[in-house]
C-alpha cells in the first residue's frame, strides 16, 4: 500500500483514486460539519486592483521576498516581469488544517506557522469562509499559507500535508 494512502487512513480519512493521484474525503457522516479536504497544496486568490506580488507575499507569508512562491492557474511560476492582472487567479501555496474543538486562529497559527501572532495570515486566506473569525467550527478546513510548500499539480497529495493533519509515519 502506498505511503500516502496509509497516512490518509491513519488520519481518519478515506483515500479515493482521482486523476492519477489520491483525493481525500472525510469519513465523517453527512450530518457533520466536516468539509472535503482539498487535494491540492494551494488555494486560489483573485487579483484585485492594487495587488502586487510583493504585497500578497507580505499578506500571506509575512515576507515580500517570497513573491516568487505564487503560480498562475496553469501552475507556472509568476515573476515580477509578468504583471498580475485584475480578476486573474493565482495559486497561493498552503497546508490544510482541519479545525478541532478548542482551536482558534492563534492556536492554529502557533501549530502550523510557529507563532500565534501570525494568526492574521490564516484569517486573510480564509476570510471569505469565516463569518466570525472567533467562531471556528470543528471539522472546518482552513488554508494556512506556506511559502515552503510547492504548489503541486491537481490530483497530487503531499505526504507532508497528511502529516500536518495529525498522522505521522510513526503511527504506522
Amino acid at each position: 500500500m502506498r505511503k500516502d494512502v496509509l497516512l490518509a487512513l491513519c488520519a481518519g480519512l478515506t483515500a479515493v483514486a482521482a486523476g492519477g493521484g489520491v483525493a481525500l474525503a472525510s469519513t465523517r457522516s453527512k450530518g457533520d460539519s466536516a468539509k472535503r479536504i482539498p487535494k491540492d497544496s494551494w488555494f486560489s486568490h483573485t487579483v484585485t486592483e492594487g495587488d502586487t506580488l510583493s504585497g500578497l507575499a507580505l499578506r500571506y507569508f509575512g515576507d515580500a521576498a517570497k513573491r516568487t512562491s505564487f503560480r498562475d492557474e496553469a501552475g507556472r511560476q509568476i515573476s515580477d516581469e509578468r504583471p498580475i492582472v485584475d480578476g486573474s487567479k493565482i495559486r497561493v501555496p498552503c497546508i490544510w488544517h482541519v479545525v478541532k474543538p478548542g482551536d482558534d486562529l492563534s492556536k492554529i497559527s502557533r501549530l502550523r506557522l510557529g507563532d500565534a501572532v501570525r494568526w492574521r495570515r490564516v484569517y486573510e486566506a480564509n476570510k471569505a469562509s469565516l463569518p466570525d473569525k472567533d467562531k471556528l467550527q470543528p471539522g472546518q478546513v482552513l488554508a494556512v499559507p506556506s511559502a515552503d510548500v510547492s504548489p503541486e499539480p491537481a490530483g497530487q497529495v503531499s505526504v507532508g500535508n497528511l502529516e500536518l493533519l495529525g498522522c505521522s509515519p510513526k503511527a504506522w
